[in-house]
């Protein structure tokens, strides 16, 4: 019983994992190759909530990993709050975002 239970448990960790990994990779394309300034911010957020929880799956199964994942949360809400800041200030220029 207790082997099943784990092997959902990493089942689950891995899927968090990968999830905040893809979502990391696909804010890339939406802010520098595509210029959906407003669409990368609006993603930027679904990437912050994925690593938390991806950092609170992690402390669950181990505390050192969940531990380790503390300042990738930090960058990831600072790198919003920049994504954010720089849309409000350059969304009225002309060429800043095509979206």
């Amino acid at each position: 019983m207790d082997n099943a239970k784990n092997e959902t448990e990493s089942s689950e960790l891995k899927r968090a994992h990968y999830t905040q990994l893809g979502l990391n990779y696909i804010w890339s394309m939406l802010y520098f190759n595509l210029k959906f300034r407003k669409a990368s911010l609006l993603e930027s957020y679904a990437l912050l909530a994925a690593g938390s929880i991806t950092a609170t799956k992690f402390y669950k199964m181990d505390r050192a990993a969940g531990h380790l994942m503390v300042p990738y949360v930090m960058w990831l809400s600072y790198a919003s709050y920049l994504n954010g800041g720089n849309w409000i200030l350059n969304k009225d220029k002309e060429g800043y975002s095509r979206d």
